[in-house]
């Protein structure tokens, strides 16, 4: 029969596994202001990085960003492929950013136009990389209004989750509805590496009576990729 002691120092280790397995927070992990103000700085320092992104609730009149990947290149270029839906119809656009032009390849067709960013419902891509408007300084932003911690894992990696509320005004590229209601931001963060893994933006987005989650997950940190206008 086991000792009061062995039964003991199994029920500690269950608890070990048990807190690891729900992400328990590392020790010696930073600060939710000082985890959100390094990677803001490692984000700024990256040459390149690759972005999903995903939505919820992304309904309205007009054409609605819903989805989309792609590569984000500084020093201002972006390319990839952004789901629009319109009237129920969900359409898969290509698009290029490149020296301050917004180009997209439209559904059947088989070459690049000019046209304007709003058409998608998004304001110029290229802010993602603006250290004055853009991700990183939204990450500044969320950093004075830290509400809460906790960790989980993503892809088998143990990042640091915090979660802040912005003005409205603060949300880059993205729509706003109601710019002056507050946006509920919350971004995943590896400690070790001070990586952003994911950021989660919720409010008023695309309708000022509904709340619109977009999640956007970074990877590929420092990637070699680089962005030309389209020839032709």
């Amino acid at each position: 029969m086991p000792t009061r002691r062995s039964a003991l120092a199994v029920g500690a280790a269950i608890l070990v596994t048990l807190g690891s397995a729900c992400g328990a927070r590392p020790e010696g992990t930073p600060g939710p202001a000082s985890l959100l103000l390094r990677a803001r700085s490692l984000f700024e320092s990256t040459h390149a990085v690759h972005f999903s992104l995903a939505s919820t609730g992304a309904s309205g009149s007009g054409a609605q960003l819903v989805g989309g990947q792609g590569d984000l290149v500084r020093p201002e270029d972006v390319r990839g492929a952004f789901t629009v839906a319109e009237d129920g119809v969900h359409a898969s656009v290509k698009v290029l950013a490149v020296g301050g032009h917004f180009y997209a390849e439209l559904p059947f067709t088989s070459h690049y136009t000019t046209v304007d960013p709003s058409h998608y419902g998004i304001s110029d891509p290229a802010a993602l990389l603006s250290p004055k408007g853009g991700l990183s300084s939204l990450l500044s932003t969320a950093s004075r209004r830290t509400r809460s911690e906790s960790s989980e894992r993503i892809g088998g990696e143990l990042v640091e989750v915090v979660s802040s509320t912005v003005p409205g005004t603060a949300v880059p590229v993205l729509p706003d509805a109601h710019p002056s209601k507050p946006v509920h931001v919350t971004a995943a963060v590896d400690p070790k590496t001070y990586q952003l893994r994911r950021l989660t933006i919720a409010g008023p987005l695309v309708r000022s009576d509904a709340t619109t989650t977009y999640t956007v997950t970074f990877t590929r940190y420092g990637e070699r990729v680089s962005v030309s206008p389209p020839t032709g």
